[in-house]
């Protein structure tokens, strides 16, 4: 079994103009997203063997606004990657990037971008999912034993977050 947990980027800033999308920074929001969401991942991402981060400012400084509020009784710090490749909106991109990681790595995540963050979780475990929100988290069980074995259907959600859940007292981290 291998586990993929996928973290999208915070509420990114569409106001300031950026000569590059990849520039792009984080609104008011995204920080009170990060904010909200960061002390219950702590104990999700520390146990990842890889972070794999897009190369957006905007994935950056949110996995940094996570690490920033790490939980104190991790003693651990979080460590990330930056992934060129992870800057895609495509869910082709992202299977062929899950099909060259080692498989000596069981627990992955992944901080990125949708439209195919959403396209993954619907192929893999999630099919009536219309957008994964920002600053979404979500832990897929994966029923493979090489990550060159994915295919559709082989995921089952084991925890999904959302800011919007926090905010409403509705979360706990659903299994």
């Amino acid at each position: 079994m291998k586990t993929l947990k996928l973290l999208r980027h915070a509420k990114s800033d569409w106001h300031t103009p950026y000569e590059d999308d990849k520039l792009r920074g984080l609104n008011n929001r995204g920080h009170r997203d990060i904010a909200r969401i960061a002390p219950l991942l702590s104990n999700y991402l520390i146990s990842s063997q890889s972070i794999l981060v897009s190369a957006a400012h905007r994935a950056q400084l949110t996995i940094q606004g996570i690490a920033d509020k790490h939980s104190p009784e991790n003693k651990s710090p979080l460590t990330w990657t930056v992934e060129e490749s992870l800057y895609t909106f495509s869910m082709t991109h992202l299977l062929s990037l899950l099909g060259n990681i080692s498989n000596d790595f069981t627990d992955i995540c992944f901080v990125g971008h949708n439209p195919a963050f959403t396209e993954l979780i619907n192929y893999l475990a999630m099919p009536s999912l219309d957008n994964f929100p920002t600053c979404g988290f979500i832990e897929m069980k994966l029923q493979i034993h090489s990550w060159q074995d994915i295919t559709e259907g082989c995921g089952k959600v084991s925890c999904y977050l959302t800011p919007k859940q926090i905010k409403k007292g509705q979360c706990n981290d659903i299994h």
